[in-house]
């Protein structure tokens, strides 16, 4: 059985992986290098992740991978510290000290946040997916908490959208994200950055006889009988496609029926200093008038010796709407002005990356909107950002589920017929 993926993140990479044991498989994608959100810059000897990205411990899928590829030595495990940047003060929110020092909101106010949490992880998400998170947050904690900590987090993330996320998506992610220890949360990175991984997993493929086609976006797909994806390197046949691109993407590609799935932009910025920012702080969440809505400060989470100079993201969301103005320059020189105004600082360098469908909106009655593996265009399968292991975050572990659960729903098909 011939099949052709599209896309080489890492779901198009962990479908391939799935398959090419068995099946002959062709990955095809558009960029020059497989990676997709997991790429990297080559920088002064390094290799750096264009997007910000670490693990969790939870992370079972990525750990086994890891482990099966040989790359388990390489992961750091650290304790990543995070913070709220208010009025252009860095407020850290650790220790229980740190956050009795947080001038915002009462201590009353944070005695009832932590009951809050508490209570938030025992209830069922799923059965808050059409009620609104700001109207939720409202009733339960009232309108100081909401307008001094919730509301700046929610903008920060989906923009002006913030009013239409799902609640479930805030008790889900309170989840899954409330685990953190008394100094922080223990996060994982992979020594020489993801990069290591995308190659480990290109080499897996290709050895077992599969072959990855980079600089090559697809133009077409028609089935007859077998399906033809079109693409900059000519016509490809297959018996069946799995497609790893957004939803959107696809639909103009071949007529599918597909959910309509709001997706959001990235903007995310890479700065170079000579000198920290901040002190020990990885994750700052920004309230303010600021260009972006999170810092982070990558050498604060993996030492500055690794690289000879101090790392910093900033990241901000827009809409794919939007996408087709975006100034790289422009906005380099709004994120480098915004963070000399906080830290006194100017950048030594930057890069500005913009990915046009990078997260998926979770709207009030998303979960009904998760598409299944299979489509009604029998021998077409879908997995991605919007697939339900991503929910309630996507993370690269979710991205390695929804691959490999695709394939097997692929594999299962073959074996009926």
């Amino acid at each position: 059985m011939k099949v052709i993926v599209i896309g080489a993140g890492l779901t198009g990479l962990s479908s391939a992986l799935e398959l090419s044991e068995e099946h002959d498989v062709i990955v095809v994608e558009k960029e020059e290098e497989a990676g997709g959100l997991a790429g990297t810059y080559a920088r002064n000897g390094y290799r750096i992740e264009r997007y910000y990205h670490h693990m969790f411990s939870g992370d079972e899928e990525l750990l086994n991978l890891l482990r099966d590829l040989g790359l388990d030595r390489k992961i750091e495990w650290r304790i990543a510290r995070t913070g709220y940047l208010m009025d252009d003060t860095l407020y850290p929110l650790n220790t229980p000290l740190e956050i009795l020092k947080f001038p915002y909101i009462s201590f009353m106010d944070k005695i009832r946040l932590a009951g809050y949490v508490l209570r938030s992880r025992k209830l069922n998400y799923a059965e808050f997916d059409d009620i609104s998170c700001v109207d939720a947050i409202k009733n339960e904690l009232g309108e100081r908490i909401y307008r001094n900590f919730f509301e700046p987090l929610l903008r920060g993330k989906f923009g002006e959208m913030y009013r239409e996320i799902s609640y479930a998506w805030l008790l889900a992610r309170v989840g899954i994200r409330s685990n953190r220890g008394v100094r922080g949360e223990r996060l994982g990175y992979l020594r020489g950055s993801f990069q290591t991984l995308i190659e480990r997993m290109v080499d897996r493929i290709q050895k077992n006889g599969g072959e990855i086609i980079t600089s090559s976006p697809v133009k077409k797909i028609t089935k007859e009988g077998k399906f033809t994806v079109k693409s900059r390197v000519g016509e490809i046949r297959g018996d069946r496609v799995i497609s790893t691109i957004p939803t959107p993407v696809l639909e103009k590609l071949i007529p599918v029926d597909l959910p309509d799935i709001k997706y959001q932009s990235s903007i995310c910025g890479l700065f170079s200093f000579k000198e920290p920012l901040f002190d020990d702080v990885y994750w700052i969440n920004v309230k303010g008038d600021h260009p972006f809505g999170a810092i982070i400060e990558h050498t604060n989470f993996i030492p500055p010796e690794e690289y000879g100079e101090h790392l910093v993201y900033t990241a901000s969301y827009t809409y794919p709407s939007e996408i087709t103005s975006i100034d790289k320059e422009s906005i380099a020189r709004l994120h480098s002005r915004a963070l000399e105004k906080i830290s006194s600082k100017k950048p030594e360098w930057w890069s500005i990356s913009v990915s046009k469908y990078s997260g998926v909106i979770y709207e009030k009655g998303y979960m009904g909107k998760i598409p299944d593996y299979r489509t009604n265009i029998e021998g077409l399968y879908v997995a991605g950002i919007f697939s339900e292991p991503n929910y309630p975050e996507r993370s690269m572990n979710g991205s390695i589920i929804a691959g490999k659960e695709c394939a097997r729903a692929l594999m299962e098909d073959i074996n009926d017929i």
